[in-house]
Parts: C-alpha cells; structure tokens; sequence
C-alpha cells in the first residue's frame, strides 16, 4: 500500500513539474523567462525545506531539546502525521486556485496558439528535438556535467559522520545550507538572467572543483581534532560551516544559470516537454553518478589486520577473525580520498572538452534551438 501511495503521489508530483516548466516560459514575457531559473532554485528549495528538514527536525527529541524547548520534553514539538494533514490541506486549497489562472500567452501567434497535438505526436516531437542540430552534443555536456561533483556532494555527509561528526549537528548544517539556497537565487538574478548565463556557469566550474578538495581536508583533519580536544570546538564548526556554504553557493550559482539556459533555448510552445527532456537528462546526470561513486567508495576502500597482513578485512567474516586473533582491521587506501582525486581529474577534463562548445551553444540565436513545424513529420 505504501508503495502504491507514494507511486501516485510522485507520479503526480511529476507531472505538476511538467507543467509548472512549461507554464515559466508560457506565462512570463519573453524577456522575462530567464527568472524562471530563480523562482525554480528558490520555490524548489523552500518546498524541499518545509517538506523535508522541518519536519524531520520538529519531530526530533534532541533537536527540539537542544535547540528550542527551554525545559526538556519528550518527543517532538510535532509529529508527521500533524504537519502531512496540514500541508495536505493547503496543498488541494493552492490547486484549487491555480484552476483559475488563465494560461492564454499574449506573445504567442494565434496558430501557435492553437496547437493540438496528442501523445504519439508529442513524443515524435521529442524525438525531433533530439534532432535538432547540436542538441545531442548539448545533452551529453549536460549528462557528464555532474561527475566532477559527486563525492563531494554525495559522500562527504557520510564520511564526517564516520569520522565523528553527530547526525543532528550534519542536519543543523543541512538546515542551513537550505536556507542559503532559498535566498542566494535572489541575490544572485542580475547576473544569471543576463544574455550569457553559461559564460557564469563556465566560470564558477573550476572554482567548485578545487574547493571540493577542502571537503577531503576538512574530514582527514576532524578524527585529529576530536582526539586533541576529545570534542569537536566551536571553531571546528565555524570551518565546517564556511565549507558547506561557499560549496552551496557556488553550486547554486551553477544550477540557476544551467535552468536559466534552459529557459533561454527553450521552444515556448512546447516548454513543458522542451524543459522536461533538458531537466529530466540533468537528473539523471546527477543521480546515476551519485549512485555509482557512493557504492564505488567501499570497493576503493583497502583494509587490512593489524596482526596479519593477508587478511583484508574485505568481508564481516574476515573482519571477525581478524578481532578474534586480537587485531584491528586498519584502513590502508580511504576509497573516498581516491574518488576525490578522480572526480578532480574527470571535473577538468569535462571542463577541457565542453567549455568551447558550450560557449558556442550559448552564442546561438533562440530561433536555432526551435522546431520548425513546417518541416515533414515535425508534427
């Protein structure tokens, strides 16, 4: 039943983000579009704020102990239940709403406006956007474009928790660093709606990739730090902080001008599959990357017995006869240390091989990454 409710609701959740894609190009002027990439960075990440970290932490014991009640209580200030009723509710009122919204574009001509087109066309129509011309090299640049990133962003919560840091000081962080994505977009609009957005992006590639090193120092230094003080001193949380955010902000940087390129190229009268096949080839750019180094870290990761250097502590049984012969099982090669220096190095070379044609995409007029619906078959 679980895995019935939440297939519907994300199936729904989808296709909401189809059309809200679509409605930023339809809805706003054309010289307007590119601040589609703002209110997405910022609406998406004070949705996954609320519906995410808040609860999470309000429903914490220890959170709420620590950092909000003035006396300890048990349990949270709320619980899941509660806060999924209230939000349930809001949710079906704001819809309701949004039905009377009038979607008619002004800037579109009439004959764009009427459009109609059924399932089968619409995906012939997606198979000719792939055949546009420079569109594959485009979305193969934005299905590597993640790779440089990924340990940083998806291992280095884990390896600090291994190392000695508390869950609930990684999520206060986390906290944080959602609060810093929801405001950054707005300061950041001037430079990110300009003419050159993936000129920025370019920019701030290289920069995020040396400072993920920091993460590298940041955990190999934390397991010294505890044993010197026996605790981790605020300092140590100030540093930390100063990483997590610098990182947050350049990666935000990053993801507003990649969407507000997309925005840019995007055909408006097909906006919500045009957004929907660059937004879906970013995902996936992310996740299966993600995915793949975060299990690549044990396999990169060589141990062996303190006390027998055959044993490589590579299985639980190992291990096992490793402490019944009075050994320890020490860490020779930290997979994590390896995967940063390869991302490093693949990071670069994406950064070699993409920055001219991507500035040359960037150079196109919009009427080039149009479908020409005149053309046989294009509908």
């Amino acid at each position: 039943m679980i895995v019935c409710v939440l297939f519907l609701i994300n199936f729904l959740a989808a296709t909401q983000d189809i059309v809200v894609d679509s409605w930023a190009l339809s809805l706003l002027k054309k010289n307007n579009v590119s601040y589609s990439s703002t209110c997405n960075s910022t609406g998406i990440a004070f949705g996954l704020y609320i519906g995410s970290v808040c609860p999470i932490l309000l429903s914490s014991e220890y959170f709420c102990n620590k950092y909000l009640r003035f006396t300890p209580d048990e349990g949270g200030i709320l619980t899941i239940r509660s806060f999924l009723l209230f939000w349930g509710i809001v949710f079906v009122f704001v819809t309701i709403l949004i039905i009377f919204k009038k979607e008619r574009n002004s800037e579109l001509k009439e004959d764009d406006d009427q459009i109609k087109i059924d399932i089968i066309q619409s995906y012939k129509m997606l198979w000719n956007i792939f055949k546009i011309k420079h569109m594959k090299l485009l979305l193969m640049a934005i299905l590597t474009s993640m790779i440089g990133f990924c340990t940083s962003e998806s291992v280095t919560n884990l390896k600090l928790i291994d190392a000695g840091v508390s869950k609930d000081d990684i999520m206060v962080i986390t906290t944080a660093m959602f609060i810093l994505k929801m405001c950054l977009p707005i300061f950041v609009t001037k430079y990110t709606t300009g003419p050159k957005p993936i000129s920025l992006y370019l920019k701030m590639v290289p920069i995020r990739l040396a400072w993920g090193t920091f993460f590298a120092v940041l955990i190999y230094y934390t397991p010294n730090v505890i044993q010197n003080y026996g605790h981790l001193p605020v300092y140590y949380y100030l540093v930390m902080g100063l990483v997590f955010a610098v990182n947050r902000i350049l990666a935000q940087i990053m993801v507003t001008c990649m969407i507000a390129f997309f925005s840019r190229i995007s055909d408006i009268r097909f906006g919500g599959m045009y957004m929907t096949l660059l937004n879906t080839v970013r995902s996936i750019g992310w996740v299966i990357p993600n995915t793949s180094f975060l299990k690549m870290v044990d396999t990169l990761t060589f141990n062996s017995c303190s006390n027998d250097v055959q044993n490589s502590c590579s299985t639980p049984d190992l291990e096992n006869i490793c402490s019944l012969n009075d050994g320890n099982c020490e860490t020779i090669v930290d997979g994590y240390y390896v995967e940063v220096v390869m991302c490093l190095v693949i990071g670069f070379i994406w950064y070699a091989v993409y920055k001219r044609h991507l500035k040359f995409f960037e150079s196109k007029d919009r009427s080039h990454w149009l479908l020409d619906l005149n053309r046989p078959g294009n509908v």
